[in-house]
């Protein structure tokens, strides 16, 4: 979708966002930052995307699948004469595949709290990919990154203790989170178990469709702009184990800088947005 379109803009940003969070933020970009053309990427409408939601054994080529897809949804406005690729999260994984047909100094990438493709082969043993499929897939993670999800999305201060995420069933955690949230004034009284039930599976199918993409993709070594933006508060420290989130191991032009924030917020706040503006304008100045 046209966020703001600037015809006279010499300067394309394309915002790829994988969803849950408000898209507004990229419209307060916009509206700020006036010498760009700018629009938006919504992932949840990609049928490639959508179809990959349950499964686990995906095709090595799936992020090509749908990095194809989106750029021929984007039509004329990807042969613009300088795009700089805005991806948050998953986004920026799929910016970064995006960015490779391009090939040449044209395009740039800035990574908003983005993994990096298989971040952890060679860094740790070999078993770390499966590792990390089932650590994804364990209730204390999922609760964890719910838990934060919902914090940000709802202005709510809430927990829930890790033991009761590592003992209860799925439906008796869920009643929990449920009246825990209703009780902190995060959801009505009038909210049902069974459709609180349907955000929190949707959440958590969501959260395993990215994690099992990044794995089956087989990245290559890519040589175009590309700057990391990193919370300083990470959904789990484990993908914080390098600087650079992985992806020093790919890109040969790559830049890092934080943000006081957390993988959820840092695109609701304003000195957060600040920030991306300011690494927008320091890539534009870049491509060529």
């Amino acid at each position: 979708m046209e966020l703001v379109r600037r015809d006279e803009s010499d300067t394309v940003v394309i915002c790829v966002h994988p969803g849950g969070m408000p898209t507004r933020s990229y419209m307060q970009l916009a509206t700020q930052m006036t010498d760009y053309s700018w629009h938006l990427v919504e992932l949840s409408l990609n049928r490639r995307y959508a179809s990959a939601v349950g499964k686990s054994d995906l095709p090595s080529t799936i992020l090509s699948e749908i990095a194809d897809e989106v750029i021929e949804e984007l039509g004329e406005l990807w042969e613009s004469k300088r795009i700089c690729l805005l991806g948050w999260s998953f986004g920026g994984v799929l910016a970064s595949e995006m960015a490779r047909r391009r090939h040449d100094a044209s395009c740039g990438v800035i990574l908003l709290d983005s993994i990096a493709p298989r971040l952890f082969d060679d860094v740790m043993d070999g078993t770390q990919p499966d590792r990390l499929v089932r650590l994804s897939r364990t209730q204390v993670v999922t609760v964890r990154w719910f838990t934060d999800y919902m914090r940000v999305l709802k202005q709510v201060d809430w927990e829930i203790e890790g033991s009761d995420a590592h003992n209860l069933s799925e439906e008796a955690l869920i009643e929990l989170m449920c009246s825990r949230l209703i009780e902190k004034g995060g959801l009505p009284a009038s909210t049902s178990t069974v459709g609180f039930s349907k955000v929190y599976r949707e959440f958590a199918k969501g959260m395993n469709r990215n994690i099992a993409i990044i794995l089956a993709h087989q990245p290559e070594t890519v040589d175009y702009p590309l700057h990391l933006i990193r919370s300083e508060y990470p959904l789990y420290e484990i993908f914080h184990i390098h600087e650079d989130m992985g992806w020093g191991k790919l890109a040969t032009d790559l830049s890092v800088s934080s943000v006081p924030f957390g993988h959820y917020d840092m695109l609701l706040s304003q000195p957060s947005l600040d920030h991306i503006s300011v690494q927008i304008e320091k890539m534009s100045r870049r491509l060529t």
